[in-house]
C-alpha cells in the first residue's frame, strides 16, 4: 500500500492493483489477474508517479499527465484512471526480469521504492537490486558477494537498506551507497522488513522478532531486540511481516498474529477480527491524518 501525491491509497492484492478514491475502488487493468507484489510512490515533477511490480515479473509505472501532454510509444491511457500515462516493462523485452537459471521463469519482485535520483529501486527474487530509469533496467551490482533475494527496501537518505530472505531461515542485512553494496555483520536469520526514520533503523525477521539498530563505523549494532517473550506478549509474534514508523516516532509491527504499536514505553495491540487470516498482517500504512490501514490475508482493514 502507498499514498500518492494527492493522498489517494493504492492497494496491491493477489489479483492485481487498485486505487481507492473516496469510497470507490478503481481497478488497474494492466495488473488484472496478477499479484501486485509491491507499490511505491514518488513526488516526481510535481505530478507524482506510482510504480507497481507484479508476480509476473512486470514493472508498471503510472504518472499523472498534464492536460494536452503527448504520449510516448511505450505509454498508454489507463481507462479506469483518466489522464494517467502508463509505462510497462515486462520479462519478454527485459531479460533481467527473468530467472538467471531458467530463462522461461520470471522473477517476481517483492519490493520497490523510489530512488534518490528519480529512478526506481527494485528488489528481485534472484538478481538482487535492480535500478529502473525510464525504459532502462540494470543490476545495481554484478559483483559478488551480493544479496540475490531481497524482501524489503528502505532509503534513509544516505544509504539504501536491503533486507535479504535467501531461504526460510537464511538472510542478511545489506546497504547500497555510492554504487557499492556492503553486507553488515547483523545476523538474525531470514529478514522480512526494514524501515526507519530520524536516525533509527528497524528490522523484522521470520523467527527472531524485531530489532532496533544503530549505524556507526561502517556497520550496524543492536540497540534493542523485541520478541514475544521479552515483551510479555506485547509484540504479538516473533514473525514480523511489516514495520512502519509514523511521524510521532511510534513504531508499528505487523505480524502473523495481528498488529501492535510501540512508543518506547509500552505496547498496544490490535486484533482485527476473530478470524486468524484477518490478523495475518502483510503490509501497513499510517496516513498523515492518523488513519492506519492494514493489508491482511483476508483483505483491507482500517483500524478504528
Amino acid at each position: 500500500m502507498k499514498l500518492d501525491h494527492r493522498g489517494r491509497l493504492w492497494i496491491g492484492t493477489d489479483a492485481g492493483a487498485a486505487r481507492l478514491r473516496g469510497n470507490r475502488i478503481e481497478v488497474l487493468p494492466e495488473t488484472r489477474g496478477r499479484a501486485a507484489t509491491g507499490i511505491a510512490s514518488s513526488q516526481g515533477g510535481g505530478r507524482g508517479e506510482v510504480t507497481v511490480v507484479t508476480g509476473a515479473g512486470e514493472i508498471i509505472r503510472y504518472r499523472e499527465q498534464a492536460e494536452g501532454e503527448g504520449r510516448g510509444a511505450s505509454s498508454s491511457i489507463n481507462l479506469s484512471t483518466p489522464n494517467m500515462a502508463v509505462v510497462k516493462l515486462d520479462p519478454g523485452a527485459n531479460p533481467l526480469l527473468k530467472s538467471p537459471k531458467q530463462s522461461s521463469a520470471t522473477l517476481p519482485p517483492p519490493a520497490v521504492t523510489s530512488g534518490p535520483s528519480g529512478d526506481w529501486l527494485i528488489g528481485s527474487s534472484g538478481r538482487g537490486l535492480l535500478i529502473n530509469s525510464a525504459n532502462d533496467l540494470r543490476e545495481a551490482s554484478t559483483k559478488t558477494p551480493r544479496p540475490y533475494f531481497i524482501s524489503s527496501i528502505y532509503d534513509d537518505g544516505e544509504r539504501v537498506w536491503l533486507a535479504e530472505q535467501a531461504s526460510a531461515r537464511a538472510g542478511g542485512l545489506w546497504f547500497w551507497k555510492d554504487g557499492a553494496l556492503a553486507r553488515t555483520s547483523f545476523e538474525a536469520g531470514a529478514l522480512t522488513a526494514v524501515y526507519g526514520g530520524d536516525g533509527e533503523l528497524w528490522v523484522g525477521s521470520t523467527t527472531q522478532g524485531a530489532f532496533l539498530l544503530g549505524f556507526e563505523n561502517g556497520d550496524v549494532k543492536r540497540v534493542e531486540h523485541l520478541t514475544f517473550d521479552n515483551t510479555g506478549g506485547g509484540l504479538r509474534s516473533d514473525r514480523i511481516n511489516a514495520i512502519f514508523r509514523d511521524r510521532e516516532g511510534v513504531v508499528w509491527f505487523g505480524s502473523d498474529r495481528g498488529v501492535c504499536r510501540y512508543d518506547r514505553s509500552s505496547f498496544r495491540a490490535s486484533t482485527v477480527s476473530n478470524h486468524p487470516q484477518s490478523n495475518f498482517t502483510r503490509v501497513m500504512l499510517n496516513t498523515s491524518g492518523g488513519e492506519t490501514w492494514l493489508g491482511t490475508n483476508r483483505g483491507l482493514f482500517k483500524l478504528a
